[in-house]
């Protein structure tokens, strides 16, 4: 779950990427629906040879993704004080 203030640290973060701060806020906080979240969970599905085929159209979210999975995004995120 997420708080107010933590939303506006994510979001004010000049460590976090445009697509990263999307990710915590809609994906991972579970604000964002639909296309997004379907897109986020087949990324984080498939394996090395359709993720890069997925990121040919979507190289941001995929690049976000296996940053998430490596664990680096998580460990910047809670070092803005913020717990994911």
């Amino acid at each position: 779950m997420y708080r107010m203030d933590d939303v506006l640290k994510v979001h004010s973060a000049a460590t976090l990427t445009p697509a990263e701060k999307k990710f915590v806020i809609d994906y991972s906080w579970r604000q964002g629906g639909g296309f997004y979240r379907g897109l986020i969970e087949t990324i984080m599905l498939a394996d090395s040879g359709n993720q890069r085929k997925l990121a040919m159209g979507f190289p941001d979210e995929v690049a976000t993704v296996l940053r998430w999975q490596a664990g680096d995004l998580a460990e910047r995120v809670r070092a803005l004080g913020v717990e994911v």
